[in-house]
C-alpha cells in the first residue's frame, strides 16, 4: 500500500505542505491544536517520518560549512605507515581516491592496520570516533584481523586491487586478462614472436590468477613451437636462468622491477638480447614499455563504489559482491623497441 506523504495530510486537513510539515516538526509558530490535528491525521493515515530527509534537512539547515565532511577509512596492511602516500605502486590509488573523495565531499582518512594504535578489538570505536562511515580495504588477505571484530553492517565498504579471499566486498582493480591481450597485440606488432610470462604466485593470485589466464589465451595463437611455459614462482629468480636457457624467450612479460638486473646478471643485454615488458608501469621503472594499470582511476573508481553505497544506505557485505575492472593502457618503452630479426 502506498505510504501517506505530507501532500496527502495536507489535502486531507485542508492545509498547505508547509504547515503541516511544521506542525509535525513541532515549529512554534504553529499552534499547539493544529499540531495535535495534523499529528492525529497522520496516525490515522499512517504517515511516517523518513529519518533519512529528515537527517538531510538537519543537516542542510546547519550550514554545510559548520560541519565536517564525512570520513571514509583507506584500511591498509603496509610495511610502513606511509607506504600508500610514498611508494609509486600505491601511491597513485590514494591520490585518486583522495582527490575523487574531495569532489564529492568527503574525506580520506588513511588507517595503517600493523600499528599498535589500532588494534582490532578497538578498531569500531576509532572509527566511531573518526566519523568514519565507509571503508577501502586495500590489498587485505583473509583471513585477516578484520574478520571477526569490525561490525561491517554498520559501513558501506569495498576493497582494492590484489585483495584476496574477502568475505564479501564489492572489488575495484585492474583486468589482468585485458592487459595480456593488450600487450599480445603490440608484441606481434613489433615483431616478437616467443614471449614469455615470468610471474610470482602470490601476485598472480592476487590478480585472481587473470594473469596466467590470460597468457595462456592469448598463447593459443602462437604455433605450438613457440609456446614457452609459464615460470610462476615466489622464488623465480634463482630458476630464471634455466628457464631461459630451456626455452630462449625473445621478450619477457614481468611484474618485479628487478627483472632486467636478473637477466643482466645471466650476461643478457635487454633490450638487445632479450625485450622486457612491465605489467604495472609507475614511476619507478619509468621508460621502460608495459602497461599502465591507471591507478588513479582504479582508486577513484573505489570511492564511487563506496559513496553510492552510502547514498543508498546500502551497508555491510554482500552475498553478490560486484566486480568493477578497470583496462590498463600500452605504453612505449625503451626496453621493448620493434624487433630487427638477423
Amino acid at each position: 500500500m502506498k505510504k501517506a506523504t505530507i501532500r496527502d495530510l495536507a489535502v486531507a486537513l485542508n492545509l498547505s505542505c508547509s504547515a503541516v510539515s511544521a506542525a509535525l516538526n513541532k515549529r512554534p509558530n504553529i499552534s499547539a491544536g493544529t499540531q495535535e490535528r495534523v499529528r492525529k491525521m497522520a496516525d490515522k493515515m499512517g504517515y511516517a517520518t523518513d529519518a533519512r530527509i529528515t537527517q538531510l534537512m538537519s543537516y542542510l539547515r546547519t550550514g554545510k560549512g559548520s560541519r565536517n565532511a564525512p570520513n571514509l577509512a583507506w584500511l591498509h596492511w603496509a610495511t610502513t605507515s606511509d607506504e600508500h602516500e610514498t611508494k609509486p605502486w600505491r601511491s597513485g590509488y590514494l591520490a585518486g581516491a583522495k582527490n575523487r573523495a574531495n569532489q564529492l565531499g568527503y574525506a580520506i582518512d588513511p588507517i595503517w592496520l600493523n600499528s599498535p594504535q589500532f588494534p582490532p578489538h578497538r578498531l569500531n570505536s576509532v572509527f566511531q570516533a573518526r566519523g568514519i562511515e565507509g571503508l577501502i580495504v586495500v590489498n587485505a588477505c583473509w583471513p585477516c584481523t578484520l574478520d571477526n571484530t569490525l561490525q561491517w553492517s554498520k559501513f558501506a565498504v569495498a576493497s582494492l586491487e590484489g585483495t584476496v579471499g574477502d568475505p564479501g566486498l564489492p572489488h575495484v582493480g585492474s583486468l589482468g586478462i585485458h592487459s595480456l591481450q593488450t600487450i599480445f597485440e603490440n608484441l606481434l606488432r613489433l615483431g616478437y614472436r616467443s614471449p614469455g610470462l615470468v610471474i610470482g604466485r602470490w601476485i598472480n593470485n592476487a590478480n585472481a590468477c587473470q594473469l596466467t589466464a590470460g597468457f595462456l589465451q592469448q598463447q593459443r595463437q602462437l604455433p605450438e613451437a613457440a609456446r614457452i611455459p609459464i615460470l610462476e614462482s615466489d622464488v623465480w629468480p634463482t630458476l630464471l636462468a634455466e628457464w631461459m636457457k630451456a626455452h630462449r624467450p625473445d621478450v619477457i612479460i614481468c611484474a618485479a622491477n628487478e627483472t632486467i638486473d636478473h637477466i643482466r646478471s645471466l650476461g643478457l643485454n635487454v633490450p638487445t638480447d632479450v625485450a622486457v615488458v612491465h605489467l604495472n608501469l609507475r614511476s619507478d621503472v619509468s621508460g621502460w614499455a608495459g602497461i599502465d594499470q591507471l591507478h588513479e582511476q582504479i582508486g577513484s573508481a573505489a570511492v564511487d563504489v563506496v559513496t553510492a553505497h552510502l547514498n543508498r544506505g546500502d551497508c555491510g557485505l554482500s552475498a553478490y559482491p560486484k566486480y568493477i575492472y578497470i583496462r590498463g593502457v600500452w605504453v612505449e618503452g625503451w626496453t621493448c623497441p620493434p624487433r630487427t630479426v638477423q
